[in-house]
């Protein structure tokens, strides 16, 4: 019988020179490839396989999901001698996925008719099977709506016109260190304008992807619009906003421009099929009530981490959060956690526990370090 093993598979990773991928349970990828063809770099995804027989087994429950993957990735194939002490590797294989769809096609093969049929099964099902089997909770589903709010950059504003109907534009957005959505609009726009006469509003931030729009994520946040007119919430809102989006500060300081905020009412998740949820603005924000400290300090560590720690950063992102290898930078810090951005991508940095201060901050990112780098050893 083929046997697979972690330990034999990394080996493989550290001979071909790829990054191991520590989230691979959950992401699906083993390792990756990254390749420079000239000024730009190419992730490839890999799947690492080893066997002590002249066949190749999957040790996993196989969905068609995998099916679809394997198709898009290069294979690395190592074959170990049967000695049980200690397998040596006898020969190895690089494969395209053109090389390996007879054995996915075969593999596609015993797992279809599976599939198939729960399809049609899932044809018969109503909601109320759902819940009756799933429940009906929706605490499940609140960091998934805490990180749509912290990491999306663009979402579609809705607001009242004066004749009562609803108009939709739109607008980038940042947060305020609680997490409540951050706007910067003209006074000449249409939407402005509205919010003039009716502060009632809501924005649909959706993280989208590939495929059919309504399987991927989208969070509705519904509130009351309030333009910022005080010099130190426009300063608090502008900083924030302008680590967020940089391009920005080319129009901020216009005369008809102003910054908004979304004070939140509630909030509704939708996370694909029966995966709806609403929030109340207490469960949604960040607690704040005892941050100050935390929040005087922001500026100063964005900029520390940013400039001397720049490294630990990426690490953040590539490491933990499994995101593009780059440049990233920290563009804001909360008592729940640290936005990342590379350019247009974003990314969401939680905390293990709530921070308030300083010194807990330090603590926790350096911990966060010490697991990210260990990640990196492995």
């Amino acid at each position: 019988m083929p046997v697979q093993d972690d330990e034999r598979e990394r080996e493989l990773v550290r001979m071909f020179n790829l990054e191991w991928d520590p989230a691979h349970q959950r992401s699906g990828v083993d390792a990756v490839l990254h390749v420079a063809i000239g000024d730009r770099w190419f992730r490839f995804d890999v799947e690492v396989k080893s066997t002590t027989a002249e066949t190749v087994s999957t040790a996993r429950d196989v969905g068609m999901e995998h099916i679809q993957r394997w198709r898009r990735m290069l294979f690395v194939i190592g074959f170990y001698s049967r000695d049980a002490r200690r397998p040596e590797l006898q020969r190895c294989l690089c494969l395209t996925p053109v090389d390996m769809e007879p054995w996915i096609a075969s593999i596609e093969s015993k797992v279809l008719v599976d599939f198939e049929l729960a399809q049609r099964a899932a044809r018969k099902l109503t909601l109320e099977d759902l819940h009756d089997v799933c429940g009906t909770k929706d605490s499940y589903s609140l960091q998934d709506a805490k990180r749509l709010l912290r990491s999306i950059r663009a979402g579609a504003l809705a607001t009242i016109a004066p004749d009562g109907f609803p108009l939709a534009t739109l607008v980038n957005v940042a947060t305020a260190f609680d997490g409540s959505p951050l706007l910067l609009m003209s006074g000449l726009s249409a939407h402005t304008k509205n919010l003039l006469s009716e502060a009632r509003a809501s924005i649909l931030l959706s993280e989208g992807g590939k495929g059919d729009p309504l399987a991927h994520a989208r969070l509705t946040v519904v509130g009351n619009a309030v333009r910022i007119d005080d010099p130190a919430g426009r300063e608090a809102a502008k900083a924030r906003f302008l680590a967020r989006h940089p391009k920005s500060a080319l129009y901020a300081d216009f005369g008809d421009f102003a910054f908004w905020r979304l004070d939140v009412a509630r909030a509704l998740l939708n996370g694909g099929f029966a995966r709806a949820a609403e929030f109340t603005a207490q469960a949604l924000l960040s607690d704040v009530s005892d941050a100050n400290e935390l929040q005087e300090i922001e500026p100063g560590a964005l900029e520390h981490i940013n400039g001397d720690h720049a490294e630990a950063v990426r690490l953040y992102a590539t490491r933990l959060l499994g995101e593009k290898d780059g440049r990233w930078r920290a563009t804001g810090i909360d008592p729940d956690g640290m936005d990342l951005a590379l350019g247009d991508l974003t990314a969401r940095l939680s905390f293990p526990e709530r921070i308030t201060n300083g010194k807990a901050l330090r603590e926790c990112l350096g911990l966060l370090g010490q697991k990210a780098r260990t990640v990196t050893a492995t």
